[in-house]
């Protein structure tokens, strides 16, 4: 007995991406996207007309509204994507959950208007940059109590772009986005450092690694840095184009990347497109995703799964309709065949959306047909017994 496993060209490039649409609603104007460490845990917001949170526990495959008229301007959630906080815009509040999502409590935190939200891996320490009044200081104020109480820190007032933290939450950076600075903390947010070293152009998101000392900046109109010393110096990767850049995420070793642009704020209205990366964003590969008004991105721990949310933003003039959607990316899977006596377990990664098992008995057959079995998932691997025919069984996964 034999076994083909049969790819389609191209599928077993290491930094190409399979994006695909998900069933979140494309009427909701999304503004935020958390991922869990795995992938698998998404929590986004939405804002015009309903102004709810949705979650998903299959890596986008499908969607529940939990809460509506919460107006979250930002989402983040734990690693095991079971703490999640949100910060709002206009009403000012900030909420917590610790059941991913379904249901919120607003803390005793400030009344702001909440910008940007970023947590730990455990959820515990929490960092917010907010506003207060409009026109007001815009500041940085941290939790480390799960979000329960917050405290302004020492960062000065600055018309901050992004936040990020590492996994113990003790290292932040922030931008101070038109300002053209980054200023950083080693001792979750107590004391800050302006860094500048970087160029002091108008940064639209910031990302770091796990550990805090691997960051990656996105510029408004400009290129992709990456810094692998915390901030104290910055590169500029010249293979990254040159876009209005609104969100950037990482992996937990910074090795991958995603990056995704939004010019309609800009007075432009060309959707902007998604750029990853696989080595520490030395070179960027454009992706099979439509053109977006791009307004949050997230990635799993080891970077296999990101996702990106739209706001429709403006109309275009090109003939393309842009969307409110939540889009997901996984890289394209191998099929990995394990022998068991008469039998052959096939094996792909856990969740792969979208793809279906097919088969046929030798090559010169004209059409592939469904494998039946449905898929048992174990270890986050997707695994289903064949019995192939004597002679040859080809199998392949069909998007």
């Amino acid at each position: 007995m034999a076994v083909l496993l049969s790819f389609s060209a191209g599928e077993r490039q290491a930094v190409a991406q399979a994006w695909s649409g998900t069933s979140a609603p494309t009427d909701v104007n999304w503004v935020s996207v958390a991922s869990s460490a795995d992938g698998t845990k998404l929590v986004a917001a939405g804002g015009y007309p309903t102004w709810s949170v949705y979650v998903s526990t299959d890596a986008g495959g499908s969607w529940t509204e939990t809460t509506q008229n919460i107006g979250f301007g930002c989402v983040a959630c734990s690693a095991d994507g079971t703490k999640v906080a949100g910060v709002q815009n206009n009403d000012g509040y900030i909420f917590t959950s610790t059941n991913s999502g379904v249901t919120f409590t607003q803390t005793r935190g400030p009344q702001c208007f909440w910008l940007f939200l970023t947590s730990s891996a455990d959820g515990t320490k929490l960092a917010a940059v907010g506003q207060t009044g409009q026109p007001g200081p815009i500041q940085i104020y941290t939790s480390g109590d799960s979000g329960n109480t917050w405290r302004l820190t020492s960062a000065p007032a600055a018309g901050w772009g992004g936040l990020a933290s590492s996994a113990d939450g003790t290292r932040l950076v922030a931008d101070t986005g038109g300002n053209g600075w980054f200023y950083t903390s080693t001792d979750s947010g107590t004391n800050w450092t302006q860094q500048t070293n970087e160029p002091n152009i108008w940064w639209g998101a910031v990302a770091s690694s796990a550990d805090g000392t691997k960051l990656a900046a996105a510029a408004v109109g400009g290129g992709i840095y990456t810094s692998t010393n915390g901030g104290t110096n910055w590169v500029q990767q010249t293979n990254a184009p040159i876009e209005y850049w609104n969100a950037i995420a990482s992996s937990a070793d910074g090795t991958k990347l995603v990056a995704a642009a939004n010019p309609s704020g800009f007075g432009i209205t060309v959707p902007g497109p998604i750029y990853t990366s696989s080595d520490s964003g030395v070179t960027w590969i454009s992706n099979n995703v439509p053109g977006e008004f791009w307004m949050a991105a997230a990635s799993s721990a080891d970077g296999s799964n990101f996702v990106a949310c739209s706001s429709e933003g403006t109309t275009t003039t090109n003939g393309y309709t842009a969307l409110d959607q939540i889009v997901t990316s996984m890289p394209r899977p191998w099929l990995t065949p394990v022998l068991a006596e008469t039998s052959v377990v096939i094996t792909w990664p856990w969740p792969m959306a979208g793809y279906q098992l097919q088969q046929k008995p030798d090559l010169s057959a004209t059409n592939w047909t469904a494998v039946t079995n449905a898929p048992v998932v174990t270890n986050l691997q997707n695994q289903v017994r064949v019995y192939p025919l004597a002679g040859a069984g080809y199998y392949r996964l069909k998007n």
